[in-house]
């Protein structure tokens, strides 16, 4: 029997871009959407995703949902793999014979709670077949039925089938189903790193969907850190794995036309330790192969001087916009092409245009009806209707934020999202708001390094001592995954040409299940 636990949604092995890495294909990171028919049982539905496809290969995740009266016990799902063995599965347990995958669930995942519960596991195959649910069987649920689907022609038929046991009804559904070597059978669904609101269980908050990250190259040691960030993929994100020329801070991502990745970062020399960071200057790093990193420092031009906390927005036209401390704006049409310096922005407070409000720590968004809006580090909310230049009005301040900074704002799932860095407490919490201005609720905690949040594929966990300066990357409307600064010890303790240093990770977040799961009543600035 196999076992693993390993998700991730973008692409999903890289290109890398250092020897000790393997080749392997460069596939798209949008996630796929197209399947056969849904199974269901008992009212217990099993809905597959293609969520990450390259051509010869895929990952895809299995929803059952409970939208009976009666709790689910337990559950058995087989797959038709069509030709495309499993690689690797999580949130489960399986079993392979000849093209026929049988999944169990892990014990935590067991159990699906009624009235709309739901549990999920995911995999990866490779070759070119695409998966189908071929049968459901469940322990519970408040009706009996047979149900199958075919990928060609959307037929089905049903018949009863079930028997009693000392937890509950067992019964089960099954499907037959085709899939050409070009066909993609799935549907529109996606997987979750946390099963904790299945089976009854505690709520999730936004912790709970950050998934297991791909490995680039191999896990090691020789490196600088300290033991709790060892061993770590020292081609994941942007670091100097010497410790001899650079440290990095911030981090945000943007994606070219050319599907090549760029991460703008703030950079300082290593020998002088974490304190020059006031000192730093925008680089920008490119990864050629996936999300995921490695990103090769590129250049500095056309940015020039000290420019902190530097982020960055797709904007609605589809250019690109960067924003540093001291309100500098930058804009270019491509990614392949020169940043263009297009001044600083203006602020007004009580009738008094200002460049100071802006202090550090600032994000930015523009919303659909072309509006801009600027959130900084003491939580003041400005919005700029038609510039991205303002002037800033200062609608409000978010409450409560005394010892908060690094904001990130974005809107998915018809809300606005928030998350907010308490300094001292060294974890962040997640706020959400229909307007984006107004009336920001606290939905739990966001991220948290004494967690095992940033954990690989194979089980490895790197607990850095300080997370800050989150970014977030967004394909198709959701988040796919957070850029974090980090450092592997207090800032105080990261000296000149120690064994200390700070780099920027990327972390795999599944933005579909978390907006599904916790969706906002939309609106024309931020529809659903």
């Amino acid at each position: 029997m196999k076992r693993s636990r390993i998700v991730f949604l973008m692409r999903l092995i890289p290109v890398a871009l250092l020897g000790a890495c393997n080749q392997v294909p460069n596939e798209s990171p949008e996630l796929v959407a197209s399947g056969s028919e849904p199974i269901t049982e008992n009212g217990v539905s099993a809905v597959l995703a293609v969520t990450s496809d390259w051509g010869s290969g895929y990952c895809g995740s299995v929803t059952l949902t409970d939208t009976s009266l009666t709790p689910v016990t337990s559950w058995t799902v087989s797959l038709n793999t069509n030709g495309s063995p499993l690689s690797q599965l999580w949130e489960g347990t399986y079993v392979t014979g000849g093209t026929t995958v049988t999944v169990t669930p892990e014990s935590y995942n067991s159990a699906i709670s009624a009235n709309g519960g739901t549990a999920t596991f995911g995999f990866c195959a490779n070759g070119t077949g695409r998966a189908t649910v071929a049968s459901l069987t469940v322990t519970g649920g408040s009706s009996s039925s047979s149900s199958s689907s075919s990928s060609s022609g959307h037929s089905s038929s049903s018949s009863s089938s079930s028997s009693s046991s000392s937890s509950g009804h067992s019964s089960s559904s099954s499907s037959s189903s085709s899939s050409s070597s070009s066909g993609h059978s799935s549907s529109s669904s996606s997987s979750s790193s946390s099963s904790s609101s299945s089976g009854g269980g505690a709520k999730k908050t936004l912790i709970d969907y950050f998934q297991p990250t791909p490995i680039v190259c191999p896990l090691t040691s020789k490196t600088w850190g300290a033991a709790t960030v060892l061993p770590r993929d020292i081609c994941n994100g942007l670091e100097d794995s010497t410790n001899t020329q650079w440290q990095y801070w911030d981090g945000k991502i943007l994606e070219g036309a050319d599907s090549s990745y760029h991460m703008y970062a703030g950079r300082w020399p290593q020998n002088k330790g974490f304190a020059d960071w006031p000192n730093s200057v925008i680089v920008e790093a490119v990864s050629n192969s996936a999300l995921i990193g490695s990103y090769i420092p590129k250049m500095t031009a056309p940015f020039s001087g000290k420019e902190q906390n530097v982020t960055g927005v797709v904007l609605n036209n589809g250019s690109y916009a960067l924003i540093d401390s001291p309100g500098n704006i930058y804009e270019t049409t491509s990614l392949s092409n020169t940043w263009v310096s297009e001044g600083v922005i203006s602020i007004t407070l009580s009738g008094t245009t200002s460049k100071a409000t802006t202090e550090k720590n600032q994000t930015i968004w523009q919303s659909a009806n072309g509006s801009f809006e600027i959130i900084n580090r003491t939580f003041e909310v400005m919005v700029s209707p038609t510039s991205i230049l303002g002037p800033y009005v200062v609608e409000t301040t978010v409450p409560s934020m005394g010892g908060f900074e690094d904001p990130v704002i974005w809107c998915s799932g018809g809300q606005y999202h928030l998350i907010a860095n308490d300094y001292n407490a060294r974890k962040a919490y997640h706020y959400t708001s229909t307007d984006g201005v107004h009336n920001w609720t606290n939905k739990g905690v966001a991220y948290d390094p004494t967690s095992d949040m940033v954990r690989y594929t194979d089980g490895t966990v790197n607990h850095w001592y300080k997370m800050e300066r989150p970014g977030v990357f967004m394909v198709g409307g959701h988040v796919t995954a957070f850029t974090f600064a980090v450092i592997d010890v207090d800032k105080t303790l990261d000296l000149a040409n120690d064994n200390h240093g700070t780099k920027i990770i990327v972390v795999p977040f599944d933005g579909v299940t978390f907006d599904a799961e916790n969706q906002g009543p939309g609106s024309p600035n931020c529809p659903l």
